[in-house]
């Protein structure tokens, strides 16, 4: 577990992992602020095919849920809305658990 900790994750969306026979991942992913993650049920952090939804009358599919997020930063001086990649690790923990705790 060490060496998560010390591999660098400068950038928002930078994610660094390890697994262990499939059965268990760890997970360290860069928004704000670096966050942790252990899970039993995710077997590694790419991201899985977004799944497609037919909701509308008209027959178009629609993309579902894909592996980002979109945060406000500040760019030349300007709040901007910016996409970052986000693991379906912390997705299904934000979605199932109501947000994310002190780490």
């Amino acid at each position: 577990m060490n060496e998560l900790k010390a591999v660098q994750t400068r950038q928002r969306g930078n994610i660094a992992w390890l697994s262990w026979n499939g059965s268990m991942l760890a997970l360290k992913w860069k928004d704000r602020k670096e966050s942790f993650a252990l899970s039993t049920i995710h077997s590694s952090p790419v991201p899985r095919p977004a799944p497609r939804v037919c909701d509308n009358e008209d027959g178009d599919d629609e993309e579902g849920d894909d592996a980002t997020v979109t945060r406000s930063a500040k760019e030349r001086g300007q709040w901007r809305q910016v996409t970052i990649s986000c693991p379906y690790l912390i997705k299904d923990y934000n979605k199932f658990m109501g947000g994310s705790g002190p780490t």
